[in-house]
């Protein structure tokens, strides 16, 4: 409602950004007044548009980014993660690498309910996002847990500003195990969560954090997860009991019951 009434009340052009959802899209080609035309499409990682500053406020502004940072409680408070010619950062730095790289003002175009609430909030962000998942903690209410990630790409570890921080372009330096996108030690986490529920482990090497998901190794696994392919018994079947005390599980997606 709020993107509605703002391209209603405009007279002049101005700026959408979304994520890889395309709901936004969808909804802008509701809407009959609307004229709009497609810049760019996809992540950002390693893209280059004119100058990375164009959109940093933007990017700035979205807490799933927050997700992305190196956890205390597995980075140690020896490893500098940002690294400039006068200070550097560990992952216990966060407060102060917020302030020091500071947060302009000019983000009324993208929301101009919150436009009062700019100073610290790429440090609030991570603070109010950290707690709603805490990685450390498996789901509950399940029995088993199957893990899969990728291994062998390699996945940026920290950044080196040679000058004009936070302005230039940093050099990434990378490590040689993660899925490109997540660090390695990040992924393993899931193994951590074995004194509380089964964890079943598979790794898919050299994938990278979106190409997993179209990867016939990953589908494969999913699959022999599913029993799919398989024609079950019927619900209630004797069959289907001596199954499932043999280990067998059964989703009831996949379940041929009798109406």
């Amino acid at each position: 409602m709020d993107l509605y009434l703002l391209i209603l009340s405009q007279n002049s052009d101005f700026s959408v950004c979304q994520h890889q959802s395309g709901f936004e899209l969808h909804y802008l080609n509701q809407i009959s007044r609307c004229n709009f035309t497609p810049y760019f499409v996809g992540d950002n990682f390693g893209i280059y548009l004119d100058s990375p500053l164009w959109y940093r406020e933007l990017q700035r502004s979205m807490p799933s980014l927050a997700f992305l940072l190196p956890d205390p409680r597995i980075w140690s408070s020896s490893e500098v993660v940002i690294a400039t010619p006068t200070k550097n950062y560990t992952v216990y730095d966060y407060k102060e690498f917020f302030d020091d790289i500071g947060f302009p003002e000019g983000l009324l175009m993208i929301n101009m309910y919150i436009s009062f609430f700019l100073h610290n909030v790429c440090y609030q962000m991570y603070e109010d996002t950290k707690a709603i998942v805490d990685p450390f903690k498996p789901p509950s209410g399940v029995d088993e847990i199957y893990c899969i990630y990728s291994s062998a790409v390699q996945t940026p570890a920290s950044m080196l500003y040679t000058s004009a921080f936070p302005d230039a372009q940093p050099t990434i330096n990378y490590e040689s195990d993660g899925d490109g996108t997540v660090n390695a030690r990040s992924l393993a986490v899931c193994q951590s969560w074995t004194d509380v529920v089964k964890v079943k482990t598979q790794i898919i090497p050299g994938v990278n954090h979106l190409s997993i998901v179209l990867d016939p190794r990953f589908i494969k696994a999913v699959k022999e997860i599913a029993n799919a392919g398989q024609v079950l018994p019927m619900k209630g079947s004797l069959w289907r009991s001596l199954l499932h005390s043999l280990g067998w599980k059964f989703w009831p997606s996949l379940s041929l019951s009798t109406p």
